[in-house]
């Protein structure tokens, strides 16, 4: 019962985002967690096609998957979405379906599961150390959030005394 309630929720919540008519939710139980793909439809998009010969425009609406991990042991959930706000609205459901609290994971130490204190400290020499695993080649920084951002005097929007920007854009490091 739970599971359709909650897979009707997210179908409607990407439906109103994208305008999309398709989404199937599929769990996957493992040992003391739960991992869950949603696969929905993202916004139209045209590509022009060659057909017989001809010149086309198809309309597509590609098909995109999210990921939930949870382990009710341990208290904690992962999501791997394609925006911040899908990544929200997909904890807040979870919560409200599965667990029956929509406020289980928006405690006020919720999103301080991580530090970037030695980011920080070390500035323009930071690196990501991997060596300990051989599989891990390098590490791509996809997505940054900045809770505050103080302006200099000169303004241009960067934090006075510190490296960082309010927006990180994607790069391999």
């Amino acid at each position: 019962m739970w599971k359709e309630e909650f897979r009707a929720a997210v179908s409607a919540y990407f439906q109103r985002k994208y305008c999309g008519r398709y989404c199937d939710v599929r769990w996957y139980p493992e040992g003391e967690q739960i991992g869950i793909l949603v696969l929905h439809g993202k916004n139209v998009r045209t590509a022009n096609v060659e057909e017989h010969g001809e010149e086309r425009a198809l309309p597509l609406r590609e098909i995109t998957g999210d990921t939930i991990r949870y382990s009710a042991r341990d208290g904690w959930i992962k999501v791997g979405a394609a925006s911040v706000g899908d990544a929200k609205m997909l904890v807040e459901l979870f919560a409200t379906f599965l667990i029956g609290d929509e406020m289980f994971f928006a405690g006020p130490l919720a999103d301080d599961l991580y530090t970037l204190a030695p980011i920080e400290e070390a500035a323009e020499e930071f690196a990501f150390r991997f060596g300990w695993d051989p599989a891990v080649t390098d590490v791509v920084v996809r997505e940054g959030a900045s809770m505050a951002v103080a302006r200099s005097g000169g303004g241009g929007g960067r934090p006075s005394g510190s490296f960082f920007a309010p927006t990180i854009t994607p790069c391999r490091v």
